[in-house]
């Protein structure tokens, strides 16, 4: 394509001059590139500008038909949320079985995330991870994609525009309808983000009904309502806030630090939505060839509004905590734990390859969060042969004493025909993240990578016993090297060891002195099981139940220390007035009652039960009104 002047029409097609347009420059440190719109960019502003769908009348008319299919509504407001969540879900694959995998996947990642109904952010996350599961369950073989000599992938349906001059399908949008086979695929990936978000609205209302509220059925407006009083609507407010502290390891009953390793150029690919592209996007400048037409002297950052945001995870904590899992891996997986670190590794290694063949691969990763690869199975695997053994070498510094069953791994991660089915849209997972679309291209989709590194995590840890120690003392070390990091080893009293006085004794997990104040910490490892991800009654209450007794065991610790102060073997820390009793969980937990004793802040949303990161949040405590709590125990 021809080198746009600056005196020449924009080709965005805004009919400006390109130096009064899309050519802008903020500052000499800062500069916002010119990214031209895609052709599918374009497709879809001619899609939205022509109205082709009614979002409110499509949410209308599906809300009113789930709701009419409801034969009972004289049963459990649980039992009728499942038959409303289980309707949506058929709804769902009615749409999705018309149409490809790729073909869905393809134009939803070209939507930009955008915050269409108006609720959390974590919600749109949600509902969009159903979306993109509904295409992988539901969606059909590919016999309508295109493979063209660049060896580029794209729907059958823009086959027409895929080839021309950029100027040109410009004007052909201009002057010509789009086919309507784009019409009803980017209508139908429209539907079934319409379905999800209802699909998410019915899971997140069977929560709430679990948690105690009562949900209204309106036969007149056909709606679900949950009807939320003051007390409870703060409660759940609070841990939809709060669950924004959850890491890799929580869900697993661990905690990951993710303090990347400078000395480790390798590391995991995570990807976030970017919901309503509020956050903008540095361009990464890899100094090549390719990166230096675009990046000047005076071009020192680059950014860009993406659909994702683009992070890594330390691939040394995962295997720190792996390896103490190491046999029970392998019985479950028939490869190691090391096998999987290269693999992850690999995978990065893939990211940064992409990305650094040109600025508009690097946009395309942070777009659509996916990658085509020229691989199948077999050749997957092949690259991957070449390619562990040096990754060994960087990662852990020695040399590979044996080999890799490649296949073996990639299959496990491999979408297939009969693991599809295996997908649960409630409970987003089991994820796979490889899936074949022709006989030589594969997508590596990263969007679903965390979830299948927690779920591998979930499968050998979850159990009690032997296993279940090890996954808690690793989460004590990790509380505990979070208070030494963020204060000192000064201000820590006892960690993971006994108190004594006399013959009695009492283990303290963690301890932090703040001031005159001793904050004594029980740390609670508790992975979160299905259930409780589905919100079922009986799991919900088994977890309250297990907070109630960690706070009081905590409380009885400090009762202990109040009562043998004088004969405590180690002593107390001098000038010490107050003790704190605390619990740290794995994972950001459901506070039960708005009761005092439950809250070190109610108006800064901050329980007596928290989560690890929350730690650093004691720094700024007014200790004054903290002192005045009724449950604090005053020396």
């Amino acid at each position: 394509m021809k080198k746009t002047g600056r005196n020449d029409k924009c080709p965005c097609g805004s009919e400006k001059k390109y130096k009064n347009c899309c050519l802008k420059k903020s500052s000499k440190t800062e500069v916002t590139k010119a990214i031209f719109p895609s052709v599918y960019q374009l497709i879809t502003y001619k899609f939205f500008e022509e109205g082709h769908i009614d979002i409110d009348k499509e949410l209308n008319k599906y809300e009113n038909e789930i709701f009419n299919s409801i034969s009972d509504l004289t049963k459990s407001s649980s039992d009728i949320l499942k038959d409303y969540i289980n309707y949506t879900e058929k709804l769902i694959k009615k749409i999705a079985s018309e149409h490809s995998t790729y073909e869905l996947l393809f134009w939803s990642r070209r939507l930009g995330p955008k915050n269409i109904f108006d609720i959390a952010e974590l919600s749109v996350m949600l509902y969009r991870e159903v979306q993109s599961l509904s295409f992988y369950k539901y969606g059909i073989s590919e016999e309508n994609i295109i493979i063209d000599e660049t060896f580029s992938v794209f729907p059958k349906s823009i086959e027409a525009y895929n080839k021309l001059e950029y100027t040109v399908i410009l004007e052909k949008l201009r002057n010509e309808n789009l086919p309507e086979s784009i019409y009803t695929v980017i209508s139908d990936v429209i539907r079934i983000e319409i379905l999800s978000f209802i699909y998410i609205k019915g899971t997140q209302s069977y929560r709430i009904a679990n948690k105690g509220c009562e949900i209204v059925f309106d036969d007149i407006n056909k709606l679900i309502l949950p009807k939320i009083n003051k007390d409870i609507g703060f409660l759940i407010d609070m841990y939809d806030e709060r669950l924004s502290n959850t890491n890799l390891f929580s869900r697993t009953g661990s905690y990951l630090a993710n303090t990347l390793n400078k000395e480790n150029p390798y590391f995991c690919p995570l990807f976030q939505l970017n919901v309503d592209h509020k956050e903008k996007t540095k361009i990464i400048n890899f100094k090549n060839e390719a990166y230096l037409k675009i990046f000047t002297k005076e071009d020192n950052i680059i950014n860009i509004e993406t659909n994702y945001l683009f992070g890594a995870l330390n691939i040394d904590n995962i295997y720190n905590f792996l390896k103490l899992f190491e046999e029970e891996f392998y019985e479950y997986y028939s490869f190691s734990v090391i096998d999987f670190i290269l693999f992850l590794g690999y995978l990065g290694q893939k990211i940064i390859i992409d990305s650094s063949q040109s600025l508009d691969s690097q946009c395309q990763i942070l777009n659509r969060a996916y990658i085509i690869a020229k691989f199948n199975i077999t050749t997957f695997s092949e690259d991957f042969d070449k390619t562990y053994p040096n990754l060994h070498k960087m990662i852990f510094k020695t040399e590979i004493d044996h080999k890799i069953d490649t296949i073996k791994i990639l299959k496990r991660f491999l979408l297939e025909k009969d693991n599809k089915n295996d997908i649960d849209l409630w409970t987003r997972g089991p994820k796979r993240f490889l899936y074949q679309l022709s006989n030589d291209f594969m997508v590596v989709d990263y969007t679903g990578l965390t979830d299948i590194i927690s779920f591998v995590v979930k499968e050998i840890t979850s159990v009690d016993g032997d296993v279940g120690n090890r996954r808690a003392i690793y989460f004590e070390d990790s509380l505990n090297s979070e208070i030494e990091s963020v204060y000192s080893k000064e201000k820590m009293w006892v960690c993971r060891n006994e108190i004594t006085s006399g013959k009695l004794k009492k283990e303290i997990d963690a301890s932090l002195i703040i001031g005159d104040v001793l904050f004594l910490i029980e740390a609670k490892a508790v992975n979160v099981s299905f259930g409780f991800d589905k919100g079922d009654k009986l799991a919900v209450t088994y977890r309250t139940n297990k907070m109630k007794s960690a706070l009081k065991e905590i409380n009885e610790k400090a009762e202990f220390i109040h009562k043998n102060k004088k004969n405590l073997n180690p002593k107390l820390p001098e000038g010490i007035r107050y003790l704190c009793p605390i619990v740290v969980s794995s994972n950001p937990e459901y506070i039960w009652s708005l009761e005092e004793e439950l809250f070190i802040s109610k108006e800064l949303k901050f329980p007596r039960i928290m989560v690890i990161p929350d730690i650093a949040k004691l720094k700024g405590l007014d200790l004054t009104e903290l002192k005045k709590k009724k449950w604090l125990i005053n020396l």
